[in-house]
């Protein structure tokens, strides 16, 4: 992320799964931590598994990470629904998941579509 980004002043929480610690977790959570602490409404929650061994769409190509993104009030009350983002797989994925929540538009349509967690787990549950 470049120094001259703009970050939202627009509140939100993300919680990130941490659960399947690999390499992706130890390089996506400083990543977040940083555009968290750049906003000044933000909170980053570092929790277990999110969705459960059988929902989890990190579990199709191993452990990536997976997470959510609640916008909502300075008094951490939800004014919308949460937006489910993942697998990120790679620095690519990571990036592309800090810019948008720095940029606080979070429309889900707007990060790639391999990271649009909402039709990845619609994907998979074709396959059940």
């Amino acid at each position: 992320m470049r120094a001259k980004q703009r970050h939202t002043g627009n509140p939100f929480t993300v919680a990130v799964c941490t659960a399947c610690a690999t390499d992706v977790t130890a390089m996506v959570v400083p990543k977040l931590r940083h555009v968290v602490r750049n906003c000044p409404h933000g909170v980053l929650v570092v929790t277990q598994c999110l969705l459960g061994t059988f929902a989890c769409g990190a579990k199709t190509s191993g452990r990536d990470v997976m997470l959510v993104v609640q916008p909502c009030s300075e008094d951490r009350t939800p004014v919308s629904g949460m937006h489910w983002i993942g697998p990120v797989r790679d620095e690519v994925d990571a990036d592309a998941v800090c810019a948008w929540i720095a940029a606080g538009d979070w429309n889900p349509a707007n990060l790639p579509a391999n990271l649009q967690a909402a039709m990845n787990m619609a994907r998979l549950s074709r396959t059940n």
